[in-house]
């Protein structure tokens, strides 16, 4: 399977913003796309999201 395009950069933002973490919460991934929490489990449905499988989601 192929890569998503911007998988990689997605990856390296999430790295920089989150170094100490393997895992990330709902709050954070929020933040890190700039809506609420609820919108992540409504769009997402997601609580808890490695940081590689959120790249690739948001890719």
């Amino acid at each position: 399977m192929r890569e998503k395009e911007c998988y990689r950069d997605n990856l390296e933002r999430l790295d920089r913003r989150f170094p100490e973490k393997e895992c990330l919460k709902q709050k954070e991934c929020a933040e890190f796309l700039g809506c609420s929490p609820r919108t992540i489990k409504r769009k997402y449905g997601i609580t808890q999201i490695t940081k590689a499988a959120f790249a690739r989601l948001i890719s």
